[in-house]
């Protein structure tokens, strides 16, 4: 029961390793649209 257990914790942490990593690698990242406000145009 025990290797089963330490094989189920090594294959998610190598998935959740993976996973972070897959994430940290996307550009742009989640949070650009709130960085990049452009004025908007007055109304006369």
């Amino acid at each position: 029961m025990k290797a089963v257990k330490r094989e189920v914790l090594n294959a998610l942490k190598t998935l959740t390793r993976s996973s972070v990593q897959r994430k940290s690698e996307e550009w742009p990242p989640a949070c650009f649209g709130l960085l990049h406000q452009p004025k908007r145009p007055k109304h006369k």
